[in-house]
Order: structure tokens, then C-alpha cells, then sequence
């Protein structure tokens, strides 16, 4: 039986300061509050921290009836208060819904995921999701070809960003390009493409079009490959030519999916 010791005089509510008293097994000891509860071994169970005097935000715990789920929130004197969770090290934080429960985000402005380069990427699991900022399009981690594969249209054969041209352009991964007019254009790949990523390029009968390529990469159309670097190009034989292209190896390795053409011109 414990017997609480207020040192206190503004009401019955209860601060870290206060000591409490017990007597165990006829031994009288003295616990302090200032920083958490320990467990039946004497170790820290749940710990806190005062931000100091001029707090005035909290978390709040609320139990429930029947039926109705409990409560953590944030209160305090401020209009607009966040939550941080923080783990140690490399721990992970882990959400465990019952065995027919789901996670809920329950809000109309945004879920905000992990964002990283290209180079900043994480070995992948089954699941794994982040946003991309060297190729600017989430992606997620694809177990069965062990790669990170885009979302922007390509690996899953999905709606690519099309955009006219009539003059040479930088391509960049996830779009496609179809030509309005301008003679012969230059289509170089991009510098920086991830695995599974898509390219498209649809002629029309005002112009043709050339792949050119940067340092490092190449084009494989079927047996044949364009050579390695700047010196590789693939041509089109005719103005309405097409070809539809993806990445397999991040910024270098480009293969052809699919085409319209009498034959490529592959240098």
C-alpha cells in the first residue's frame, strides 16, 4: 500500500515532482516521478522529459467504452500542435492493425512518404514505396526483377506523360514524345533513368528522328545493339517510325519493347 506525499499547493493534481512513499515487505522506501515509471525489476517501463516551465502542449490518453476506439492525442494552449515518433538508431516503427484492421489515414490534405535520390536507395523489400528526387516519380520495389521500377508510366505499362516536339530534346524517363514537325530531330536519352522506367517516341509524317545517347549508355533492339556512348545512335527509317523503350539498367541500359518501322538504322 502506497501513501501519496504532495509537495504542492495549487490542487489535487498530480506533477512529476511528487515523491511517493511505500512500505514493501515492511521496508520503507521513497520513488520520484520526475522522469517515469519503472517495472516489477526496478527498470525504466515509461519514460518523459519536461520541455520546461514555459510548456503548454501535451499528450492526452483517453479510454474508451464499448464499441469506441481509445485516444492519443495532443492538447494544450496551442492552436496547431504535432506529433513526433521517433526510433533509435535504425529500429523500425511498426503499425499493427487486428487481424482484419487497416491503417487509416484519416485526412483530405496529403500523405507525405519517404523521398531520397536515386543513389540514397534502400536495399528494397516486398512493399517498400518511396519518392524518387532524382527522377522525380515515386516508385516502389519490384521482388521479382530485384530492382526499383518507376511509377511514372513505366514497368507496369501504365499512362506515360506525352508531350509534342518539333525541335531536338533531352527525353526524360516516363514520357513520351511525339513529333509535330522540324526535320530530322536529335532525341537524347536522359542523363539519369531507373530501372523500370518507360520512353516512347511516336513519329509523324513531318519528321524523323534519331536516339542519341550519353556517356555509358546503349540501346538493345533485339539481337542487335547500339554501340556503348555518344558514338551510338538509333535512327528511323521513316517519319511515321515509333519505338517504345525501358530502362533495365538505372541510366544506361535501355531495350526496345515494341515498334513500328521498316528497320532502325542502329549505329
Amino acid at each position: 500500500m502506497g501513501v501519496k506525499i504532495s509537495e504542492f499547493s495549487d490542487g489535487l493534481v498530480t506533477r512529476s515532482t511528487d515523491s511517493i512513499a511505500s512500505v514493501r515487505a515492511g521496508v520503507n522506501t521513497k520513488s520520484t516521478m520526475s522522469t517515469g515509471i519503472d517495472d516489477t525489476n526496478g527498470r525504466l517501463l515509461v519514460g518523459w522529459t519536461s520541455a520546461g516551465a514555459l510548456s503548454v502542449n501535451y499528450v492526452n490518453f483517453t479510454n474508451s467504452l464499448t464499441g469506441i476506439d481509445s485516444v492519443m492525442e495532443i492538447l494544450g494552449t496551442d492552436a496547431n500542435s504535432g506529433l513526433d515518433i521517433t526510433t533509435k538508431g535504425s529500429g523500425d516503427l511498426t503499425i499493427t492493425p487486428g487481424s482484419t484492421g487497416t491503417v487509416i489515414i484519416s485526412a483530405t490534405n496529403e500523405l507525405r512518404v519517404a523521398a531520397g535520390t536515386t543513389a540514397q536507395r534502400p536495399g528494397g523489400a516486398a512493399g517498400s514505396f518511396r519518392y524518387n528526387s532524382t527522377t522525380f516519380f515515386p516508385e516502389f520495389y519490384d521482388t521479382n526483377l530485384a530492382v526499383w521500377t518507376s511509377l511514372s508510366g513505366g514497368g507496369g505499362g501504365g499512362v506515360l506523360v506525352w508531350t509534342g516536339v518539333a525541335v531536338s530534346t533531352a527525353m526524360v524517363a516516363g514520357n513520351g514524345y511525339f513529333t509535330t514537325g522540324g526535320g530530322a530531330l536529335v532525341m537524347t536519352l536522359p542523363v539519369t533513368a531507373a530501372a523500370g522506367t518507360i520512353i516512347e517516341i511516336a513519329g509523324s509524317a513531318a519528321a524523323s528522328w534519331a536516339i542519341a545517347q550519353n556517356a555509358g549508355q546503349s540501346v538493345q533492339l533485339g539481337a542487335v545493339t547500339s554501340t556503348v556512348g555518344v558514338g551510338g545512335t538509333v535512327t528511323s527509317a521513316n517519319a511515321g517510325d515509333t519505338i517504345r523503350m525501358l530502362c533495365i539498367t538505372a541510366d544506361t541500359k535501355w531495350v526496345m519493347l515494341g515498334s513500328v518501322t521498316a528497320g532502325f538504322a542502329v549505329v
